[in-house]
């Protein structure tokens, strides 16, 4: 399924990408994907949200998935 990714702040500023659509299926483990995909997040402290709720594995049964990587985030 093609799956819309959003990138965030630091992230962005490391990987050089704000968004991408990528393809996965099934219960797919996604922090050692998007490490492998983008090594520097090995370095990077950083939460995933799959349609606003954090989680690190991709759901089976979604029609419709948007997945976030979020860094840390100071109040102000």
């Amino acid at each position: 399924m093609k799956i819309k990714v959003t990138y965030y702040g630091l992230i962005v500023d490391k990987i050089g990408v704000s968004t991408e659509e990528i393809s996965l299926e099934g219960r797919t483990l996604l922090r050692p994907y998007f490490e492998e995909k983008h090594p520097t997040l090995k370095n990077i402290e950083y939460k995933i949200a799959i349609n606003n709720e954090f989680s690190e594995v991709l759901p089976e049964d979604s029609d419709s998935i948007e997945i976030a990587l979020l860094p840390p985030f100071a109040g102000g």
